[in-house]
């Protein structure tokens, strides 16, 4: 009886563990894609712009589709502008 509690165990710990292996939902591919260090410009400062172009190339190659925005900003009293 002993023997048969250990087999129904690993039985059981079996079909759990594939059960959350082959369930378990997967990060969409924009997210993927956006965490991805190798996107040119990604946690660097001042590369806003080569990261916003490299990324969005990404997504499009990949089917996600989506429009860049370009502003121009300046705080006024100081020298301080960007285009982003």
């Amino acid at each position: 009886m002993k023997n048969f509690y250990t087999i129904l165990s690993i039985f059981s710990a079996i079909t759990v563990y594939a059960l959350l292996t082959f369930c378990a939902p997967g990060a969409p591919a924009n997210y993927a894609i956006a965490d991805d260090v190798t996107v040119k410009g990604k946690g660097q400062d001042g590369e806003c712009m080569d990261y916003a172009l490299s990324l969005s190339s990404r997504l499009a190659a990949n089917g996600i589709h989506g429009r860049l925005i370009f502003y121009r900003w300046h705080i006024r009293n100081t020298s301080i502008t960007a285009l982003s």
